[in-house]
């Protein structure tokens, strides 16, 4: 007959075998970190040795020297009377850039947002408040949504030109690299601006057939040539490789 102390016994080896057990699904659901890990340190440690050593960083000076563009901050807001405004002020004061704009969405059942917003627009003629045709909440899109109209209204009134085309449901859902995706717009559009003296530079977004996600950055700048369309994905390369270029590359890839 088993006394007291067995039941114990057997009692901590089973303990003993769930938390093995536990640890080994603990390992293996974290191999795939360990490997994003691991790259992470072997690819810092090339780039610092072997790629960064062979390119002169970009300095504060080098980006301001090209002309400040049109940009258009849109902020949709719901109920949002108790920070929208030090939101603002905070936002205009801690931004070093001169020529942008803030369109705010609020909606006509929101009034208290809308005076707080209209006490910031007093001090500052570059916020602008937007009101939806119809009462609130709604949701994101429909809100920048109807910030965009205002947006053309404001462009044909003032000779302003921003371009964004959204041809799809703003609120749709992809499963993918975000990280990537957000490296290669930026770069995209800070190329177009960058070599866009006039003119405009717009980002369209289309659902092609197979659910294929479209994004499109469309310039009237200098263009690129067919040649020089094959390395843009490649890091540090430049159209215009010489010393004497008037730009520097931030490269794709």
């Amino acid at each position: 007959m088993l006394e007291y102390s067995d039941y114990i016994a057997y009692l901590l080896v089973s303990m003993k075998i769930l938390l093995i057990g536990i640890s080994v699904i603990f390992i293996i659901s974290g191999l795939d970190d360990l490997f994003i890990d691991v790259y992470f340190v072997i690819r810092s440690i090339y780039r610092r040795y072997f790629v960064l050593p062979k390119h002169q960083a970009l300095s504060e000076t080098d980006l301001r020297q090209m002309p400040e563009k049109q940009i258009a901050v849109l902020i949709p807001a719901w109920d949002e009377s108790a920070v929208i405004r030090p939101m603002l002020e905070n936002t205009i004061k801690s931004l070093d850039y001169a020529n942008y704009h803030i369109f705010v969405g609020t909606y006509p059942n929101d009034k208290k947002t809308q005076e707080e917003v209209e006490e910031v627009r007093k001090n500052h003629k570059n916020v602008h408040c937007i009101t939806c045709p119809h009462d609130g909440p709604t949701n994101k899109a429909d809100c920048l949504n109807w910030i965009n109209l205002g947006i053309r209204r404001f462009e044909q009134k003032n000779n302003i030109l921003f371009k964004i085309n959204k041809k799809i449901n703003t609120n749709i859902i992809i499963k993918t690299d975000g990280y990537k995706i957000t490296q290669v717009l930026i770069n995209l559009i800070g190329n177009a601006i960058k070599f866009t003296n006039e003119g405009f530079v717009e980002l369209s977004i289309n659902l092609l057939p197979n659910n294929v996600l479209e994004f499109k950055v469309t310039d009237t700048g200098i263009g690129i040539s067919d040649e020089d369309k094959k390395i843009i994905f490649e890091e540090f390369r430049q159209a215009d490789g010489s010393t004497t270029r008037k730009h520097s590359g931030t490269g794709l890839g």
